[in-house]
């Protein structure tokens, strides 16, 4: 700590040569200058007039002198906002149960009251598994506090729904990485929660033994997808031909046919059958082409991301899966592909029996 000292001249020299003293100036018979600390003492001690013109606490106590309203006013914000991270303005379920009215007075026990608020500081995930405990007959029981909301979230038993796992013993394991987003177990025991982040052959549902349930997450995957920059397609030219056939004795003769196309799709109907050894069909015979496509980056993006969703909706067992978004995270360019990279953020079931 700096100490800006006044005194007599005469009184300083005769301490000058015991203390360390900066940015002396004399000012006719006084004399100020710098000491920290341990020259200060000297100079308390040593029983000479002085006078401390500015130091820290004096800088602080001046600070405080002036702005001291200003403080006040801060410090009762960071209060205001502090109890108000604690305040409470309902309690809210998921869905009606016969044990919400139970839990809602469970819940409101714990408040606190001041002023004309509710306050609440309890550990909601202690309070959730207390009861879960309680109420063995749901599933898995959830409570989180968001926008000064408590939010209780009440997992039953449905049985229309239609679960990945079906009565089968053992335990439910992640098969991917990814973000709780809700599930919904019949049978076993819950080891998960809303929003919890869980790992690839994490323990979602322990079997006791039987095991019945479903577990949604977020997930993101890295997809790299070869897209060759010509392709070879078949598309139909819009022409066709109608003729009959004849077969007799394996002998086969055409009526009425006037083309021969390179290639095309053939359709039969048979319109008289004699024991197999005679038969008529009606031929309808559509023109095909081979044409050669070109796609530029633009079109390889939309193809690699098209090739994705057909891959997914293709395979899903539930509407509630979906793909979020599809980010292209990099495109290169090589003589005859382009290589597509992206990453996909999907909400999709992630158990599987183990």
């Amino acid at each position: 700590m700096i100490y800006k000292i006044r005194m007599n001249k005469n009184d300083f020299f005769k301490l000058h040569n015991r203390i360390s003293a900066k940015n002396v100036s004399i000012d006719g018979e006084m004399v100020e200058f710098n000491v920290e600390l341990g020259s200060y003492n000297i100079v308390k001690e040593s029983g000479y007039h002085y006078n401390v013109e500015s130091s820290l606490s004096i800088k602080f106590k001046s600070f405080m002198k002036k702005y001291y309203l200003l403080l006040m006013g801060i410090l009762y914000l960071f209060a205001i906002l502090y109890i108000n991270s604690y305040r409470v303005k309902d309690i809210l379920f998921n869905i009606n149960t016969p044990i919400n009215e139970k839990i809602d007075i469970k819940i409101r026990q714990t408040f606190k009251h001041f002023l004309f608020y509710d306050f609440c500081s309890i550990d909601y995930n202690t309070l959730a598994m207390e009861i879960r405990n309680e109420y063995i007959e749901y599933p898995f029981i959830d409570i989180y506090e968001k926008n000064n909301n408590i939010y209780v979230e009440i997992y039953s038993y449905n049985e229309n729904y239609p679960y990945d796992t079906k009565g089968v013993e053992g335990n439910i394991v992640a098969k991917k990485d990814g973000i709780i987003e809700s599930f919904y177990i019949a049978s076993g025991q819950g080891e998960i929660s809303k929003n919890k982040y869980v790992k690839k052959g994490d323990i979602l549902v322990t079997g006791n033994p039987i095991v019945k349930g479903t577990v949604y997450a977020y997930t993101f995957d890295k997809v790299t997808i070869e897209i060759n920059k010509n392709t070879t397609i078949t598309v139909k030219t819009g022409n066709f031909e109608k003729y009959s056939e004849l077969d007799i004795f394996g002998f086969t003769f055409n009526i009425n046919k006037k083309c021969n196309y390179l290639l095309s799709d053939i359709t039969y109907k048979t319109k008289f059958n004699l024991f197999d050894i005679f038969y008529i069909k009606e031929i309808v015979e559509e023109e095909k082409n081979d044409i050669i496509k070109t796609y530029n980056e633009e079109d390889a993006k939309i193809l690699a991301i098209n090739t994705i969703q057909d891959s997914f909706y293709n395979n899903i067992k539930s509407d509630k899966e979906k793909i979020i978004d599809i980010y292209v995270y990099n495109v290169s360019e090589y003589d005859t592909t382009y290589s597509i990279t992206l990453i996909t953020k999907k909400l999709e079931s992630i158990g599987y029996v183990l």
